[in-house]
């Protein structure tokens, strides 16, 4: 640890391969950023930025999109065809995940940093033993999975891409906003049902930009009414012989 500027920037690569520390105490611009980040792929990129939106915005937006833009960054920014691990996509058909239960999801990053707090309480000066492993964050994995499925379905789709950006532009300014404000569906349960559908369908390769699931679900209501006995014209209607 005698390399890190701080015990908690070494607990924080230790237990979650990268992070980042500012030196800024309230949520105004920050002064300088330490950026750590040990050598997996995709961890740099993630962490890099946090650090870009931390500097030039003050924060990095609300959870969701904090992390899910971050993993996109591991992807690639202007990729609509999705390249991500096997685990990822098993995570994500596994999870089901709602936009709902995304958009309130747990505040992950006070719930990291208290973690990371009480790991440099706990740990401080101790050596790592053991290798670094990504299942020792699973439980934040799930969150991040679920976080990038959401930033990637709105960030490529024909129809919302265009509010998505303008959402994440308010959205850094600090201003209060609402997600379906710009993203303006048919319904909250239209947009949902593409999102699941695009994660009942993820596999590498899935071009959100080109597949037929990019806004072919259709949320119907289904209308049923009593059934009502054919009438017979008076033309149509059989002759019955006359008496004579």
């Amino acid at each position: 640890p005698a390399m890190f500027p701080s015990q908690r920037g070494f607990e924080v690569v230790r237990h979650l391969g990268g992070g980042s520390e500012s030196t800024a105490e309230t949520s105004s611009l920050a002064a300088s950023i330490s950026v750590y980040a040990r050598n997996f792929a995709g961890i740099s990129e993630h962490e890099l930025v946090h650090a870009y939106c931390t500097a030039t915005f003050g924060w990095c937006g609300p959870d969701w999109f904090r992390e899910g833009m971050a993993e996109r960054a591991h992807h690639g920014w202007h990729k609509s065809v999705v390249s991500c691990s096997d685990e990822r996509i098993a995570s994500l058909r596994n999870l089901k995940p709602t936009i709902a239960s995304i958009l309130h999801q747990p505040v992950l990053a006070t719930e990291t940093q208290q973690w990371i707090d009480d790991e440099v309480l706990r740990c401080a000066g101790e050596v790592p033993t053991a290798a670094f492993e990504l299942s020792s964050i699973d439980h934040l994995r799930r969150h991040y999975d679920s976080s990038w499925a959401l930033c990637h379905f709105l960030g490529h789709h024909p129809q919302y891409r265009k509010g998505f950006q303008e959402y994440a532009c308010h959205c850094l300014r600090g201003e209060t906003c609402e997600l379906a404000d710009f993203v303006r569906p048919s319904s909250m349960a239209q947009l949902d049902a593409e999102f699941q559908e695009f994660v009942a369908n993820l596999v590498n390769g899935y071009d959100m930009a080109k597949e037929p699931a990019a806004g072919k679900t259709k949320v119907t209501a289904t209308v049923r009414t009593p059934a009502v006995p054919p009438t017979v014209s008076d033309d149509k209607a059989p002759r019955i012989p006359q008496e004579k």
